[in-house]
C-alpha cells in the first residue's frame, strides 16, 4: 500500500468563475487507471451549517445496548452544509478524569465505518454500533459516549451517553424457578401515566414458560384476561439466582423483566423481587413488585376463609397517590363481610370506612385467578369497585382493581394476608419492631421515605426512633414516646407520633400494614425483630433484594447480594431508572459494605452501603433507606 500526502494552500483572493472550483486529482504512477479526485469551492464566505443532529429515538440506552445484542443503527443529519467535504466523523469515547478519551474497541463495543448519504447541502451519515460481549470493567467504560461531528464545521456536533448492560443471566440455575408464580408490579411512565400488572405464569424448570394469565390496569385503559403465550416467552436464572424473564401475551405485547429469587424450598424459589426492564426511551413503564410461588391446592373459593388484613396503593384520576389498609372476613363460599379500612390520599385521610362484598374462585381456576366486588359506605352514598384476585395460598392473595381509572375509581393493587388473632391492647408488648414506608411530598412532588424502630415495654407503651428522607433531604432523627391502641380486629392507632400518626392493620403479632393520615399517602409495613441483638456476623450468605419509591424519579432495583459476615457485600444489582437500564456490580469499591453492632441503639440499627440507615429484622431479612439525594427503600431477604 502506498500513501502520499500533499498540502494545499488556498490563494490570497478568490479567483473568478470557473477557477473558483478547482479539483485535486491523485493518479497512480504504476497504474494510471487508478485515480481519485475531489472538487471544492473557494469562497470568502464562512461555511454555512445549520447544525448536526442525531434523532432522539436513536439515542439508545442500555435496554438496547446489552451485551451480545444485535448491532444498532445511528444516523446524523445536517440540514444545510455548504462546506467542501460534507462528511461526518464518529467517535466512541468515555469520561476519564474529567476528559473524554477514546474508548477501546471492541471492549466498549464497535463502530462500523460510516456510510455517507444525502442530497446537495443535506448531509446524512450512518454508522452501526455493536455492543460488546461482556460489560467493560474499566472505570467509566460501561457508560460510553457516541459523538458525531461535521468535518466542515466542528461546532456542529451531537452526542449521547448510554449504559452497557449485562444482557444475560446465564442459565446455570434454571431449575430454581419451577412451578406456578403470581406476580404484581406497579409504577409509571412519562407518556402513559400509572400502571399496574398482575398475573400468573408457569415456569417449567428449564427456561420455558408454558402459559399463564395477565391483567393490566393503567391510566390509558385496562387490558384484562390476557393469556401468556409460550412462543416468545422464556427465562434464564444465573448462578446468583438473578432472572432474565420475557413474557409474551395474547394481545401481541411483550414485557422484559429482571428478578431475583430466594427463600428456597427443596431447591425451588418461593419468593422474589421483580422489576420491568425494557424502558428503552424513558417513555416506557418503570415498575417494581413481587414474585410468589403459588399453591394450586388453594385455587378454590373455600380456601379464602377467615379474617384477612390487606394493604393497597395506587393513584386517582388526578395522578394523586392513594394508599389504604384494612380487614375483611371471607366465609369460604363467596361472601365478604366486616370490611373496615382507612384510606389516605392527597386529599387527606378518610377515617374508618365500612362495607361488604362478594368473590368468585372456580375450583382449579387457571392461574388461581378469581374476582371480587366490594361496596364501601362513603359520605353521601356508596362506592363499588371490582378486582381481580390471584391466589398464592389460603393465607395470601394478590389483588388489583379492574375498574377503568375515573373520578371515583382509582387504580389500586396490593396484598391480602390471613390474620391470626385475637388482638388485645398488649399484643405487641415486650418486643421490638421495624417499620418502613414511602409517600409523596405534596409541596414538591418528590418521594418521602421513612424507616424506624419501635421498642415496646408494657400496656402498648413504646419508644419510637424515626428517620425520614424528604425528596433527598434527610430530616433530623426523632425519638418519641408512643402509646398504641389495638382494636380486636387488629386496627392499631398511636399517639405521640407527631400530629398525623399512621394507622396500622395487624396481620398478627409479628407484622402489619401501615397507612398514613395526612396528605402524603404514606404506605408501608411493620415487622417484628427476632434473634437480636445483631452484629455483622448475624447477616451472612446470599440474599435477594428489591428497592423503589413512589415516583419514577428514582431507580427501581432488583438483585442478589452475598454478605460475608464481616463487612463486605458482593453481588449484582439490576436497575431501571431515569438514566436508563444498567447492571451494577456490587463490591467494596462500589459501596458494597455493611456494619451492625450488638451495642447499637436502637437494636439492629446499622448501615448498608454508603449514605444509609439500616435495620436488621432477623438473620434472614433486613431493610435500609438511602439518606442521600436518591430516596429509596430496599428490602433484603434470604
Amino acid at each position: 500500500m502506498t500513501t502520499n500526502t500533499i498540502t494545499y494552500t488556498p490563494p490570497a483572493s478568490v479567483p473568478s468563475s470557473p477557477y473558483d472550483r478547482p479539483r485535486i486529482q491523485a493518479t497512480s504512477v504504476a497504474t494510471p487507471t487508478q485515480l481519485a479526485s475531489r472538487a471544492f469551492l473557494l469562497s470568502n464566505n464562512p461555511v454555512s451549517n445549520t447544525g448536526l443532529a442525531i434523532p432522539i429515538n436513536e439515542k439508545f440506552n442500555s435496554a438496547l445496548a446489552s451485551t451480545g445484542a444485535a448491532a444498532l443503527t445511528v444516523d446524523a443529519n445536517i440540514g444545510n452544509d455548504t462546506g467542501n467535504l460534507r462528511t461526518v466523523t464518529w467517535t466512541l469515547t468515555y469520561q476519564q478524569g474529567g476528559s473524554f478519551v477514546t474508548c477501546p474497541q471492541p471492549t466498549c463495543g464497535t463502530l462500523s465505518a460510516p456510510i455517507p448519504t444525502g442530497n446537495g447541502t443535506f448531509v446524512s451519515s450512518t454508522i452501526t454500533y455493536t455492543p460488546p460481549l461482556t460489560v467493560p470493567t474499566g472505570a467509566g467504560q460501561a457508560t460510553p459516549t457516541i459523538t458525531a461531528t461535521s468535518v466542515d464545521n466542528s461546532a456542529a456536533t451531537d452526542s449521547f451517553t448510554f449504559n452497557i448492560a449485562d444482557g444475560t443471566c446465564s442459565s446455570t440455575n434454571n431449575s430454581v424457578l419451577n412451578g406456578q408464580y403470581a406476580l404484581l408490579l406497579r409504577g409509571g411512565a412519562t407518556g402513559s401515566g400509572y400502571s399496574a400488572i398482575i398475573g400468573s405464569f408457569t415456569a417449567n424448570g428449564s427456561g420455558g414458560i408454558t402459559g399463564g394469565l395477565l391483567d393490566v390496569n393503567r391510566s390509558t385503559g385496562t387490558f384484562l384476561g390476557l393469556t401468556i403465550v409460550p412462543t416468545g416467552s422464556s427465562y434464564s436464572v444465573g448462578a446468583d439466582n438473578r432472572v432474565c424473564l420475557t413474557l409474551a401475551d395474547s394481545g401481541g405485547g411483550s414485557g422484559t423483566y429482571r428478578a431475583s429469587l430466594g427463600t428456597l424450598v427443596a431447591g425451588v424459589a418461593t419468593e422474589g423481587r421483580i422489576i420491568r426492564f425494557d424502558d428503552n426511551t424513558g417513555r416506557l413503564p418503570r415498575q417494581s413488585g413481587v414474585l410468589m410461588k403459588q399453591n394450586p391446592a388453594s385455587f378454590n373459593a373455600s380456601a379464602l376463609s377467615g379474617t384477612y388484613a390487606f394493604g393497597i396503593v395506587g393513584v386517582d384520576s388526578n395522578g394523586g397517590r392513594n394508599a389504604g389498609a384494612g380487614v375483611f372476613t371471607a366465609n369460604g363460599a363467596g361472601t365478604l363481610s366486616n370490611l373496615s379500612e382507612d384510606f389516605d390520599s392527597v386529599g387527606g385521610p378518610t377515617g374508618v370506612l365500612t362495607g361488604s362484598g362478594s368473590y368468585t374462585m372456580a375450583t382449579n381456576a387457571p392461574g388461581g385467578r378469581g374476582t371480587a366486588t366490594v361496596t364501601i359506605n362513603v359520605p353521601g352514598g356508596t362506592a363499588t369497585s371490582h378486582s381481580v384476585l390471584y391466589m398464592v395460598s389460603s393465607s395470601e392473595v394478590l389483588l388489583m382493581n379492574t375498574d377503568a381509572l375515573g373520578s371515583n375509581t382509582p387504580i389500586l393493587s396490593g396484598e391480602v394476608k390471613k390474620q391470626t388473632g385475637p388482638f388485645t391492647a398488649n399484643s405487641l408488648d415486650n418486643s421490638d419492631y421495624v417499620f418502613y414506608a414511602t409517600g409523596i411530598d405534596g409541596s414538591n412532588g418528590g418521594n418521602i421515605t421513612a424507616l424506624g424502630h419501635a421498642a415496646f415495654t408494657t400496656n402498648g407503651n413504646a419508644t419510637v426512633t424515626l428517620d425520614q428522607n424528604d425528596n433527598g433531604t434527610s430530616n433530623p432523627e426523632s425519638i418519641q414516646s408512643t402509646v398504641v391502641t389495638i382494636a380486636s380486629n387488629g386496627r392499631m392507632t398511636a399517639t405521640g407520633l407527631g400530629m398525623n400518626p399512621p394507622v396500622f392493620y395487624l396481620v398478627n403479632s409479628t407484622s402489619g400494614f401501615l397507612v398514613g393520615t395526612d396528605t402524603s399517602a404514606v404506605f408501608g409495613f411493620v415487622e417484628k425483630q427476632t434473634g437480636g441483638p445483631f452484629n455483622a456476623a448475624s447477616i451472612s450468605g446470599q440474599f435477594f433484594f428489591g428497592g423503589d419509591a413512589p415516583t419514577t424519579g428514582v431507580s427501581y432495583d432488583s438483585g442478589t447480594a452475598t454478605f460475608d459476615g464481616v463487612s463486605t457485600i458482593t453481588g449484582n444489582d439490576d436497575s431501571s431508572g431515569p438514566n436508563g437500564l444498567k447492571k451494577e456490580v456490587l463490591s467494596p469499591s462500589t459501596g458494597g459494605t455493611y456494619s451492625f453492632s450488638n451495642t447499637s441503639t436502637p437494636v439492629g440499627k446499622g448501615t448498608v452501603g454508603t449514605n444509609s440507615i439500616a435495620y436488621v429484622i432477623s438473620g434472614s431479612k433486613l431493610v435500609f433507606m438511602n439518606t442521600g439525594t436518591d430516596p429509596e427503600v430496599f428490602v433484603i431477604q434470604k
